[in-house]
Formats: C-alpha cells, structure tokens, sequence
C-alpha cells in the first residue's frame, strides 16, 4: 500500500469529513491519534497527516499542539451550492451561457489519471473538449475528463446545452469541492482559433479537480481562457 500513499488522502479524508458529519466525531470531540488513524487505514502516518492537513483547510478540525486534533465544524448545507461551473457562472453574471463541443472521446483511464491524485477504479473515461460561449462570444476551451461510471456511455447526456455538474447531480454524486490552480500561458495555435485571438496571445489556464463527498475525483478540467472575457475576484477572510 506504501506505493499508492499518495492517491488515498483525499479519500481518507473524505471518510473523516463524513464522520464529523455524521456525528460519529462529534463537534468539539478529540480524534483518534495519527497512529490509530494510520491503523485504521493501513497507511503511513504521513498519508494520515496530508489528510488531516485538507481537513483543516476546510475548517473541519483544528489540531491543536500537545493535545490532539478535534473536531470544529460541519459544512452547511448550501455550501455545495457555491461550487458551480461555467454555465450557473454565466447566469449569475447576467449573460447567457453557450457551449460547442469540439470533440468527445473515450479514453483508458491509465494515462489520464496519472495527473490526478486518485487512480481510476476501472472502466473508460470520457475527454470532452467544449469551446463555452458567453453571449456567443467565446470565452474559453476546456478539456474535462470524467469516469465513465459518473456520466455512462458516450452521448447518453448532453454537456452542450446541460451543465456538467447539474448532469452529475442528476446521477446521483454529491458534489463537495473543486481544488483550482490558476496560471497564465500563452495560446497555442490550437486554442487560438478556437478562442479568436492572435497565436500567442496571454490566456489564463485553469487546472482543477472536483471531489464528491467520499474524496473521489469525479473530474479532472483544463480550461483556457480569454483575459479580456474572465474578470478574477479574490475574497480574503480573517
């Protein structure tokens, strides 16, 4: 198991997060101990410590030195609503929200997942390219990967007129959080065309990862966007 460490803290900490949420760690109560939980597990303290750290990062425990970790809070209810893609985006804005798919296939889960922090558990996957429009104006290209088991066989749903996480809900995955990295690159040729501007032109690159409720990846996104159509708002809180 020492090998796959790395692939399982999510799902590990996804086990845990149910727990505080289901009461069986009540608020305020101490958790097992590092060792236990790796017991528990059957992995390496290390892999306990990666997802105690994610955790904590949502607020769901506070580890507090010489004295354990402790559970602090469950998420509410509509937090999940906050975790929405490019159409609901689009629709908050005001503008409408428009999608072109450029090509869809399946894939052997193998190579893909070697970008992802959990292996596949079988099955194909899906690589969706779809150039999203706002006001039928293109705004970005991206290339969503998605377990065969979560949307099924190849045009048995619709991501050109549907949201893709709507779809997913539909299905039964209870969506919890995406993890996102943002860069600037410039726009290959490709990408370009698709989004109308000069070979070369800055874009931003968005990476990201989206989790269900037991810290399964359900999708894994690129997405490259035009700076002139993208407006970036952070919101800090002490």
């Amino acid at each position: 198991m020492a090998g796959g460490d790395r692939f399982v803290y999510a799902g590990i900490a996804g086990a845990i997060r149910k727990k505080i949420e289901d009461g069986e760690y009540p608020l305020g109560s101490r958790l097992p101990s590092e060792r236990e939980l790796a017991e528990e597990f059957y992995v390496n303290r290390m892999t306990i410590r990666r997802a105690l750290a994610v955790l904590e990062s949502e607020g769901m425990i506070k580890r507090r030195h010489g004295s354990g970790t402790y559970a602090s809070s469950v998420p509410r209810k509509g937090d999940v609503c906050r975790l929405c893609g490019f159409t609901q985006t689009m629709r908050e804005q005001g503008r409408k929200a428009g999608s072109r798919i450029l090509s869809w296939r399946m894939l052997s889960c193998a190579p893909l997942y070697s970008h992802m922090e959990m292996p596949a558990q079988g099955g194909g996957i899906h690589e969706i390219v779809r150039l999203r429009l706002g006001d039928g104006l293109p705004v970005s290209v991206e290339y969503t990967y998605v377990p065969e088991e979560i949307l099924g066989e190849v045009r048995s749903c619709s991501p050109e007129t549907s949201s893709l996480y709507e779809i997913m809900e539909q299905r039964g995955v209870r969506l919890h959080e995406s993890r996102q990295e943002v860069t600037i690159v410039k726009a290959g040729k490709k990408e370009a065309k698709w989004l109308e501007i000069p070979e070369g032109s800055s874009v931003f690159l968005f990476t990201f990862q989206t989790y269900d409720r037991q810290g399964k990846v359900v999708e894994y996104c690129r997405a490259y966007m035009r700076t002139d159509k993208v407006k970036l708002e952070i919101e800090l809180i002490q």
